[in-house]
């Protein structure tokens, strides 16, 4: 949705987007089943695995069109790369559901759980935060231009360093995983200098269109995050490499929930909020959720990275560890919740009860009732004028701000002639 309009590229067509989309979600509910009974359901294995194969190759298509002539560009060799690696995971997910088709993945060895964690996560999903991230961050934080020698490194000092980790994480050699996530980390580093990241911010005036000024604590906690996660992993690779055995698991998996809910998705529940908008030339539908989406996902992650850590040392902190997984589940269904009502919203009161608001669309009350245009233009409201078409996402609050006009005697004002056109129309 958002790389046509960014790269410039062909749109693609609407029957394409419904077909990845039927292959996308085959591919991950079939496998959910799948896994949940191969005795009896050992055909859904293969299917959904050769599902998601067919999906991912058609995304792969889509991206080779989008990004044709763009590739000198640190940003789109990063989204090409992530479509790559998103290819080799989905063909080594499709191989090993074929195989273990009547077993499930409970019958998949560890290196091989690790190496699907791998290609999804530093293959797919790293890449392309890292180049979307250099389009769509910088606007959203309000940082500065992102510095470009940084972000170029970025893309060879993590590539590099997931081509180490896959052999390593098949038992190749310790001291080679020490190497490989050093290099996963200086790419981090590279990439938050480059990003000129997160914590030198813009002051904007405050309005519905540029989004809860909250947002922005939602790139910076995400950044911190990844660069707690993998300091971590590189000291607990340290430590294995030197006591020559394996990390413990729930190590690992304190570390890998800091990088997938700490950062990940703390980035994608803060960027939806803005970006679904933006796309949809509207406003949030609940802009106050932002607040407790904010602080659910923050605790929940800070409460599920320390607990697994602390089970190294104390067994009772398994007690605590479920309640991260409930604040967690209530982020993601408020953000649902905001983000189903920002796509699907109700009538606007001016339809619904003939007034208007300070959040009622300019361009909708301008259709609605056209003859407004002079009224406005005469209070001195002049963008009227001077514009040939206003956008959607325009609020009659921030026209009267922008305007410096106050913005509750021109609501009350609008709906003074409101009245009385329908008086009169009676």
């Amino acid at each position: 949705r958002y790389l046509p309009r960014s790269a410039a590229g062909p749109l693609p067509r609407p029957l394409f987007c419904r077909l990845l989309l039927a292959a996308l979600l085959l591919g991950v509910v079939g496998g959910f089943f799948w896994a949940m009974g191969p005795e009896q359901l050992h055909w859904l294995g293969p299917l959904s695995g050769l599902s998601l194969v067919v999906a991912v190759l058609g995304f792969l298509t889509f991206l080779s069109r989008q990004l044709a002539g763009k590739l000198h560009f640190s940003w789109a060799r990063l989204i090409g790369a992530a479509g790559l690696w998103m290819t080799i995971w989905a063909g080594v997910t499709f191989t090993l559901r074929y195989r273990q088709s009547a077993a499930g993945p409970g019958s998949y060895s560890e290196p091989l759980r690790q190496l699907l964690m791998e290609l999804a996560i530093f293959g797919f999903a790293l890449n392309a935060i890292y180049g979307f991230g250099q389009r769509l961050l910088p606007g959203i934080a309000g940082s500065t231009t992102p510095y470009g020698l940084a972000l170029e490194s970025t893309f060879w000092l993590h590539n590099t360093g997931l081509l180490l980790l896959l052999p390593a994480s098949l038992g190749w050699s310790l001291w080679l995983e020490v190497w490989a996530t050093t290099l996963l980390l200086a790419a981090a580093l590279a990439y938050a200098i480059g990003m000129r990241g997160f914590l030198r911010v813009r002051r904007s005036t405050p309005r519905p269109e540029v989004g809860e000024a909250l947002l922005v604590r939602y790139v910076q906690l995400a950044f911190f995050w990844l660069l707690a996660a993998l300091i971590l992993l590189v000291g607990g690779e340290c430590w294995a490499a030197i006591r020559s055995q394996p990390l413990p698991h729930a190590y690992l998996g304190s570390v890998r929930h800091a990088l997938t809910v700490g950062f990940m998705t703390t980035l994608i529940l803060g960027v939806g909020q803005r970006l679904v908008p933006i796309l949809g030339h509207t406003l949030l539908a609940w802009p106050r959720l932002v607040a407790p989406i904010f602080l659910l996902i923050a605790t929940g992650n800070l409460l599920r990275v320390s607990t697994e850590m602390a089970t190294l040392a104390a067994a009772p902190a398994f007690g605590i560890m479920p309640l991260s997984a409930l604040l967690e589940l209530a982020a993601l269904a408020l953000f649902a919740a905001n983000i189903g009502r920002t796509l699907w919203p109700p009538l606007d009161p001016l339809l619904r009860s003939g007034r208007a608001t300070l959040r009622t669309s300019v361009a909708l009350l301008l259709a609605e009732h056209p003859w407004l245009e002079d009224q406005l233009l005469d209070w001195g409201l002049g963008y009227i004028g001077r514009t040939r078409s206003v956008p959607r996402e325009l609020t009659l609050g921030t026209l009267a701000r922008s305007e410096g006009k106050e913005p509750e005697e021109l609501l009350a004002r609008v709906n003074d002639l409101l009245q009385k056109r329908r008086n009169t129309s009676r």
